[in-house]
């Protein structure tokens, strides 16, 4: 004789349910990454003047995988390489300085690397995608390890030198119960979260879309934190002010190829369907903030192996400047001098990083 459900118990079983079908569709549709995207240097000829790469410096211990790049506020580089489990401390001419972690689950290793950036001179933070964060000196090695209040990290900064802005992706316990908020703020004393914005305009129509194709997250979060989701044609901006963070810009990213992009399809009534209009959409990727003004936007055409992008550049007010398809991947804007640094588009070589700068008036 079988055991009857309660109304309680069943609530309970559809919220897991739902929370393990999501979490499985987010992982088997996430946006293509853009190292898979090959493109033309040479298409962006007329816009970028190019200058030599940049080569990071490789041992036997360091190789590079598929390194993310930010820029180290004392100069060089720092770079994240989740498939090595490991961050690295670059000078200005690529030579390694040092790295940090392994993968694991033990003191100073690391399971999904999502973010590592610098606090005074010689202490860095880095971040998994569970919410795991250690703090590690430069010299002496891992110092800390704390677990945060927050999952599906995609990157993180810091704002001061007690305050960090972590971005995640929305949690979802059932269809119609979410947070659909981005951008948290995090007391680095007492590892709190003080504050959160930017919610994602979730609707029925868009919730599988937005629940199954997760966005690679702002390379450089911080007191200005720019947002964009791949099935949106929005750049989201958020700022903080003391201890409070909030939605301080919007923008629509004017391109024609996210404006000829249908709504999605729902994948829980036409699996089919959502392959098909993945096969032909067109998704928004980072969006780059420029010194000088304005902004570069990636936008991601997910076609499995032939997945390529586009680059779109907008005025400070969102005006479409110019687009250019099939482009290398564009991972960081050197937020001092403007310097752009793209993906070796052959990926035979991911140490290697085309880098130049934009043409004047462009």
């Amino acid at each position: 004789m079988g055991t009857r459900t309660t109304p309680v118990q069943a609530r309970i079983a559809r919220r897991y349910a739902w929370a393990a079908w999501a979490l499985v569709l987010s992982i088997a549709l996430v946006v293509p990454t853009l190292a898979q995207a090959q493109g033309d240097p040479g298409a962006l000829d007329p816009v970028i003047e190019w200058l030599d790469p940049l080569v990071l410096e490789e041992t036997e211990s360091s190789l590079a995988v598929r390194p993310q790049l930010r820029s180290d506020p004392l100069g060089g580089f720092i770079v994240i390489d989740a498939q090595a489990a490991q961050f690295r401390l670059y000078g200005e001419a690529g030579r390694l300085e040092v790295h940090f972690g392994r993968r694991g689950e033990g003191p100073g290793e690391f399971r999904l690397l999502r973010a590592a950036f610098r606090i005074g001179r010689q202490t860095l933070h880095a971040l998994d995608a569970d919410g795991r964060l250690t703090e590690w000196h430069e010299v002496n090695g891992l110092v800390n390890d704390w677990q945060l209040p927050v999952q599906n990290v995609l990157s993180a900064g810091p704002v001061s030198d007690s305050l960090m802005v972590v971005v995640t992706g929305p949690s979802f316990q059932s269809p119609t119960e979410y947070d659909g908020r981005l951008v948290r703020l995090i007391d680095l004393d007492s590892r709190t979260e003080v504050d959160a914005a930017i919610a994602l305009p979730i609707r029925e129509d868009n919730l599988m879309a937005v629940a199954t194709l997760e966005g690679a997250g702002p390379s450089d979060p911080g007191a200005t934190t720019a947002i964009t989701w791949p099935v949106f044609d929005t750049i989201w901006v958020a700022g903080v002010t003391g201890r409070t963070v909030q939605l301080v810009d919007e923008l629509e990213i004017d391109s024609q190829a996210l404006r000829d992009t249908g709504p999605p399809v729902d994948r829980r009534e036409d699996p089919e369907g959502f392959s098909d209009w993945l096969a032909s959409a067109a998704l928004a990727g980072e969006a780059f903030r420029l010194p000088a003004g304005g902004w570069l936007v990636v936008i991601v055409k997910p076609r499995g192996d032939d997945t390529s992008l586009g680059l779109v550049r907008l005025g400070p007010r969102g005006d479409r400047l110019w687009g250019i398809d099939d482009v290398p991947a564009l991972v960081m804007v050197d937020p001092a001098d403007g310097l752009l640094y793209f993906r070796e588009p052959t990926g035979l070589r991911p140490n290697v990083f085309l880098r130049g700068r934009l043409r004047p008036g462009h």
